[in-house]
C-alpha cells in the first residue's frame, strides 16, 4: 500500500501508546527492540516527514507474542519497510491466522484485523519470503482496541 492510500483515520484517534507486554520473540538477525532502531533513524512518518518514536523493530523471519488483555476486539498497525521488496506481515490469534498483508515492497501497509472473541494471545509475524537481505521491518503504532 502507498502512503497515499493510508487515511489519517488510520493513524489519529489512537487510544495511547503500546499497553501490552511482549511475551515471547524470535528474530533472524539484530534483536528485536521497543522503540529503539537498530544502525538507523526511527522509520519516518510519512505525512510531514516526522520520524516515528513508537514502533517495534524486527529483521524477518520474526515472530513475536502478545498476552492479550480481557475485552480486547481490534489489533492495528502500520507496517514499514525501508529496505526490502520481500517481506509479508501477518497476525495470529491463538496460533490462527487472522490477518496476511500482501507481499510488502519499500514503503508502508495497514494493518487491522479483528481479534476473534476471547483471544488469548497474539502473534506479529514478519516473513521474509525466501530472501532475508534488507528485511527491517517496522510494526508502528501497534494497537490493542476495545469496542
Amino acid at each position: 500500500m502507498t502512503a497515499e492510500r493510508v487515511t489519517d483515520r488510520m493513524l489519529d484517534s489512537k487510544p495511547g501508546p503500546m499497553q501490552f507486554e511482549i511475551a515471547s520473540s524470535e528474530v533472524s538477525a539484530e534483536p528485536l527492540t521497543h522503540n529503539i532502531p537498530i544502525g538507523m533513524s526511527p522509520p519516518v512518518h510519512f505525512r510531514d516527514a516526522v520520524p516515528c518514536h513508537e514502533f517495534i523493530f524486527a529483521h524477518a523471519p520474526a515472530s513475536i507474542e502478545y498476552e492479550v488483555p480481557d475485552g480486547m476486539s481490534r489489533f492495528t498497525a502500520i507496517g514499514r519497510t525501508p529496505h526490502s521488496n520481500s517481506v509479508k506481515y501477518e497476525l495470529l490469534a491463538d496460533g490462527k491466522l487472522i490477518y496476511q498483508s500482501p507481499q510488502s515492497g519499500v514503503g508502508v501497509v495497514a494493518i487491522a484485523a479483528k481479534l476473534p472473541a476471547k483471544t488469548k494471545m497474539l502473534e506479529l509475524r514478519v516473513d521474509h519470503l525466501g530472501d532475508v537481505s534488507g528485511d527491517h521491518s517496522y510494526w508502528c503504532y501497534p494497537r490493542l482496541h476495545r469496542d
